[in-house]
């Protein structure tokens, strides 16, 4: 059971690397955590309280979050390339009048696209803060299996979205390359048709927390 919690805490407790390595609520509240997780400080199995639905649904949301901001960011990466790429090939031929003013539209629309993916992470990361503050002071006194569960499940919807999206647009014909064509209304359709609307609906209320106090 101990070493349960230690993973838990671990796994909910983590922040991207490129922003601190550190988790920012710092003090005791975090190093207590750890160290009870870990077996330094023993706690009877009595003292372990049953999570309520809020403590369950933040460990869930966790590392749904956390998989949003990283395929969001490895998105932005992707477009970045994609955009030196054509940039670099477009240097190396002459262009037309007529290809220069579609080159300065399409700019233009990535520039809108990649921001509006930017302030996508911004705000993940800002509710991601809000869940790790609220839950971890609580870890050290809730069970650890069904803290443990429940991260477990928001892996599993990740991934079940993951294989879900590969298989409708696979099946809709929905290209998930950089700079692919855009899907038409058909294709949408067949992909809203495909998806599993409770697995969307569950990892969507991630993004709006509104059982969090603050």
């Amino acid at each position: 059971m101990v070493n349960s919690l230690c993973r838990a805490i671990l796994r909910l407790v983590a922040v991207e690397t490129e922003r601190h390595r550190a988790y920012k609520l710092g003090g005791m509240i975090g190093i207590g955590a750890l160290l009870l997780a870990c077996g330094t400080v023993r706690v009877a199995v009595a003292q372990d309280t049953v999570p309520t639905d809020a403590e369950l649904r933040s460990a869930y949301c966790i590392p749904v979050l956390q998989s949003e901001i990283k395929m969001l960011s490895d998105a932005v990466a992707s477009m970045d390339r994609w955009r030196s790429q054509n940039d670099q090939s477009f240097q190396q031929n002459p262009l037309s009048p007529d290809v220069q003013n579609q080159l300065r539209e399409n700019q233009k629309q990535y520039l809108e696209s990649t921001e509006k993916v930017r302030e996508g992470i911004a705000r993940r990361k800002s509710t991601l803060n809000r869940l790790q503050a609220y839950l971890l002071p609580r870890l050290m006194h809730l069970d650890p299996m069904a803290i443990a569960l429940a991260t477990k499940r928001g892996d599993a919807d990740v991934q079940g979205l993951h294989d879900m999206s590969h298989r409708c647009g696979s099946q809709c014909g929905i290209s998930d390359q950089i700079g692919g064509p855009d899907p038409d209304d058909k294709a949408k359709a067949c992909f809203a048709s495909c998806s599993d609307k409770d697995l969307v609906a569950r990892l969507k209320a991630c993004s709006t927390p509104t059982w969090l106090p603050f």
